[in-house]
C-alpha cells in the first residue's frame, strides 16, 4: 500500500468509527424512554453487536501489522501511538502512557478510549 491509499483507509475507518458512534448514541437515547422490557433487551443487544463493530475497526490496523510479522511496530489511532516491542504492547498519548504484554488487553483498553 502507498501512502495515499494507508490515509485513505485510514479516514474510511475514522468514518465508520464515528458512524458507529452516533449510533450507538441514538440507542442509547431510544434505551431511555423505552418503557418495554422487551423492546430495551433488543435496544441493548443492538449496543452490544455496535460496540463489537466498533473494536473491529480498532483491531484492523493492529491485526494488520501483528500479522506482517513485524517483531517492533507503531501505529496511530486517533490520538494514541500504539507501539508494540519485544515484550509489551504501548499504548500513549498527551495524557497517558500503558503497557500492556497482551494484545487483547491493548485492543480492550483501546476500545474503551475512543
Amino acid at each position: 500500500m502507498n501512502k495515499i491509499q494507508i490515509r485513505k483507509k485510514r479516514i474510511q475507518i475514522k468514518k465508520e468509527r464515528v458512524a458507529i458512534l452516533q449510533q450507538i448514541d441514538e440507542l442509547q437515547s431510544l434505551l431511555d424512554t423505552e418503557k418495554s422490557k422487551r423492546e430495551r433487551r433488543k435496544i441493548r443487544n443492538k449496543i452490544v453487536l455496535l460496540g463489537k463493530t466498533l473494536e473491529k475497526t480498532v483491531m484492523n490496523p493492529i491485526e494488520d501489522k501483528k500479522h506482517k510479522g513485524t517483531r517492533n511496530w507503531k501505529i496511530k489511532i486517533d490520538s494514541f501511538n500504539i507501539r508494540k516491542n519485544e515484550r509489551f504492547y504501548e499504548i500513549e498519548n498527551d495524557e497517558l502512557h500503558e503497557v500492556f504484554k497482551s494484545v487483547d488487553k491493548c485492543y480492550t483498553f483501546i476500545s474503551s478510549k475512543i
